[in-house]
């Protein structure tokens, strides 16, 4: 190619180079300001909830229930019922994950002896340093609740019925208070 040919395929592409680093350059200065409008929220009524109406207040949805051989346990709707076999000497277990954009678990499981024996408890027992242990009273049982000492959440109550003995464990890594929620799940327990 001739010297003057080499000169006008630089100058195009100079151009072009320069017409992308102008467009790239307005484009970011443009999206780099603050947002211009207005944002209209709708009031929050019941229609916005599964089951509710437009005269209804804004509630939470009504709890699920899970009915066992042994047990039945309701649970707000955020969660999911995991697929999980029943294995070691548990009689029967339930696993919930949250669905509500959290990574909250639900465990419960049943399983034959008393809260003495149970391992659970006596592990946490063990490790007193990072569970805090109190007395659990419900309408027909008693047990035991263990708060864990940590950045995360954790609470597991063991339940004792005959026999049996019912653990029910809420775990989040978040730092989240949902010591209301536990206490709710915990008082649903009902042995059949």
């Amino acid at each position: 190619m001739s010297r003057r040919r080499w000169h006008w395929v630089f100058g195009a592409a100079g151009l072009v180079g320069a017409g992308l680093v102008t467009a790239v350059t307005v484009w970011v200065l443009r999206g780099a300001g603050p947002a211009v409008g207005t944002v209209h929220q709708a009031a929050a009524t019941g229609a916005s909830r599964p089951g509710g109406g437009a005269n209804q207040p804004n509630r939470p949805a009504s709890p699920q229930t899970i009915t066992g051989t042994y047990i039945s346990v309701s649970y707000p709707q955020t969660y999911r019922r995991l697929n999980q076999p029943v294995t070691g000497n548990y009689l029967e277990v339930f696993d919930l994950h949250g669905t509500d954009h959290t990574a909250k678990d639900l465990a419960i499981g049943v399983r034959r002896g008393s809260l003495a024996e149970d391992s659970g408890v006596k592990l946490r027992r063990l490790q007193a340093d990072q569970y805090q242990e109190a007395p659990l009273r419900l309408a027909d049982a008693t047990g035991i609740v263990f708060t864990k000492r940590a950045s995360d959440f954790e609470q597991t109550a063991f339940v004792a019925h005959g026999d049996l003995v019912a653990s029910i464990s809420l775990t989040d890594p978040n730092p989240a208070d949902l010591t209301g929620e536990f206490s709710d799940i915990v008082k649903s327990l009902h042995w059949r």
